[in-house]
């Protein structure tokens, strides 16, 4: 049973609270602020690491180095590259072998063009020559 407090008692002791029961209370707002921690530090540890690779993945350490190209060769290394959209030192992530394949498609003596990435830092090109197949006499 409940009393009410009287003018002449303080008022205190009627709130006070059991001590056990004050511990507990205590003891549930610090493992709430250690769970929240904890998801903070796991929430910053996953930024830290999906920011990184990102950075990892579009930096030079990643980029084109070594470009080999397989096939006939009617133009330089770099003149196929320019002409594929390839620059040495881009991210190979950021390099589109579809693209690349439709720029050298699109070159007058190109049959067929094929670009591969090869991790982590090289790119192939297999060129294969378009066959003539006529012959248009030239007039004075």
């Amino acid at each position: 049973m409940r009393t009410m407090a009287t003018s002449s008692e303080p008022r205190e002791r009627v709130l006070a609270m059991d001590p056990r029961i004050r511990e507990r209370r205590e003891e549930v707002r610090r493992a709430e602020g250690r769970r929240r921690l904890r998801a903070l530090g796991v929430l910053l540890a996953v930024t830290v690491v999906v920011v990184g690779g990102l950075l990892v993945v579009h930096s030079p350490l990643l980029g084109v180095r070594r470009v080999t190209v397989a096939g006939e060769r009617r133009m330089g290394v770099s003149s196929l590259l320019r002409a594929a959209g390839v620059h040495r030192g881009e991210p190979l992530v950021d390099v589109d072998p579809a693209r690349a394949e439709q720029r050298l498609d699109a070159l007058p003596w190109v049959g067929n063009a094929r670009v591969v990435r090869h991790w982590p830092s090289s790119l192939r090109v297999v060129v294969t020559v378009r066959s003539p197949v006529g012959q248009i006499p030239r007039t004075a």
